[in-house]
């Protein structure tokens, strides 16, 4: 008889301690999507998809794209930039003129130490304003 537990036997005991399902529960309780083949991380995202999908449709705004990714450098020792990481927003379109990048957040996760860093490197490295998008408000900063 093993001493180890399978993942099976452990999600049956927790599910008669704790009555919860044998899926863990989502660490922000966010419900992935899928809406025009994108892979969206919550149902905040999926409305402001179709909100800017309608503004497209009526010419407000142009060029939108899902899920750009921005390269993220740091100069090396030598003083050559070298890419570090990436910035991968939600959403990105050009209105007057201007590209804008949008990101869905819920107040925890706009908290979070690697969003604010990245978001900065974002503004300072290619001089785009992030424009927050929270639970029913745009919040520009």
């Amino acid at each position: 008889m093993s001493t180890r537990w399978s993942e099976q036997d452990l999600a049956g005991v927790r599910h008669r301690l704790y009555g919860q399902s044998t899926r863990p529960s989502r660490k922000y309780r966010n419900e992935p999507t899928s809406e025009d083949g994108y892979q969206f991380a919550s149902r905040l995202e999926v409305r402001r998809y179709f909100e800017l999908k309608t503004m497209a449709a009526a010419k407000l705004i142009s060029e939108l794209k899902v899920h750009p990714e921005f390269a993220l450098h740091s100069p090396d020792p030598n003083g050559i930039p070298r890419r570090v990481c990436a910035y991968i927003a939600d959403f990105s379109y050009v209105r007057d003129g201007k590209l804008i990048l949008e990101d869905a957040k819920s107040a925890p996760t706009r908290q979070t130490a690697i969003y604010r860093l990245k978001k900065r490197m974002v503004e300072v490295e290619w001089g785009i304003e992030v424009v927050e998008v929270l639970r029913g408000t745009v919040r520009h900063e």
